[in-house]
């Protein structure tokens, strides 16, 4: 997650918003992470199911 610097947080003054970045890599760590989260997934599961329940969920409304 990474601040956006630009869009202000509703919920922190003086604050600004966080980005999630959700990659499909071809590798399995990039140079310029600066945290790595491991998802344990079923065989066959793919980024856009993880983004498409996301969504479902409305969960992209949330401020972190």
């Amino acid at each position: 997650m990474t601040p956006s610097y630009t869009v202000p947080s509703d919920i922190q003054p003086d604050e600004s918003k966080g980005i999630v970045i959700v990659s499909d890599l071809p590798y399995a760590i990039p140079d310029v992470a600066t945290k790595v989260v491991r998802l344990d997934v079923r065989p066959g599961t793919k980024v856009s199911d993880f983004i498409d329940l996301i969504l479902d969920k409305k969960r992209h409304l949330y401020e972190f």
